[in-house]
């Protein structure tokens, strides 16, 4: 029953791909993002052209009026002075007359803040097993030190591949590697897109936290974002959710987000695999809309947990 499930989804993933190819006319895909890329570079180097030239003149016009405005700032500055003095004055004897002041401070000194205790008690408490399906509670592989005593792990790796058919002669390879300190994480993703006679690359770096979620994990992170047709270092931002089901079944749904200008650049994977051991093999799908193109196709995946 499990296997023909695995099928079924497999077959209808494929099949949802081939049926989006129609939408995938763009002869050179890759060309024209690099084109709308170009023309967005354009823009920011015209409007910073212009904030340029519009603080030029600015100065000049500060320079103009420099005169009387240097004899009102010395008069500011004696008169403040002045006004210190009688605020001090006057000050010191309110001070002398409101002897309770302190004492009131110190009482409405804050505790440590509920969410932030809360935080640090899950990070004391989750463990890992030693891979999905190890046997531990019975299939739970993210849980507490006390409900779970044999998920002893408060680090592991994990390091996914996938291989996806983007349609019109276009691949792509995706490759994640993921490191868990019980619910602190730290990703790295990396992708290539080809198609004959050009191909581009994406790097990114990311950090967040982890939420355990049931049998499910639930990941918040941000961070940077580097593409080689782009000459700077972009925000970065996304989430991925991986829920363990019985009879070894995982599905994981990745997102990754950055913005140049106008531009956006969005990758969203969804996959379910199964699980064998340290390692699991599942299919999917991928889409990437990268600054107003679509890339987007059937995939496979590996999976392996260190």
């Amino acid at each position: 029953m499990i296997k023909r499930l695995i099928l079924f989804i497999t077959l209808f993933i494929l099949a949802a791909g081939f049926l989006n190819v129609s939408l995938l006319f763009a002869d050179d895909r890759i060309g024209d993002m690099r084109d709308k890329i170009e023309k967005e570079k354009e823009k920011q180097d015209k409007e910073k052209e212009e904030h340029h030239h519009n603080n030029n003149n600015n100065d000049d016009d500060d320079d103009d009026s420099s005169g009387c405005g240097g004899c009102l700032g010395i008069f500011s500055i004696f008169s403040s002075g002045d006004d210190d003095d009688d605020s001090g004055s006057s000050g010191s004897s309110d001070s002398g007359n409101s002897g309770g002041g302190s004492s009131d401070y110190n009482d409405t000194s804050s505790e440590p803040g509920g969410c932030m205790f809360g935080f640090f008690d899950l990070f004391g408490q989750v463990r890992y097993a030693d891979h999905p399906y190890s046997g531990q509670c019975p299939y739970n592989f993210v849980g507490s030190a006390n409900a779970c005593p044999k998920n002893e792990k408060f680090v592991f790796l994990q390091v996914d591949v996938e291989g996806t058919y983007l349609f019109e002669d276009t691949y792509g390879i995706n490759a994640k590697a993921s490191m868990d300190l019980t619910v602190l994480r730290v990703t790295m993703f990396y992708q290539t897109v080809m198609e004959p006679g050009d191909y581009f690359n994406v790097f990114s770096g990311n950090a967040g936290f982890t939420i355990p979620i049931g049998d499910g994990m639930l990941h918040l992170f941000a961070g940077f974002y580097l593409m080689d047709i782009i000459s700077e270092m972009l925000f970065s931002f996304g989430t991925e959710f991986t829920y363990f089901f019985p009879a070894n079944i995982i599905l994981d749904i990745y997102s990754l987000n950055a913005f140049y200008g106008d531009l956006g650049f969005h990758t969203l994977s969804c996959s379910i695999s199964y699980a064998i051991g340290n390692f699991s093999i599942g299919a999917g799908f991928n889409y990437n809309y990268y600054a107003g193109i679509t890339f987007m196709g059937p995939m496979l995946k590996i999976t392996m947990w260190i």
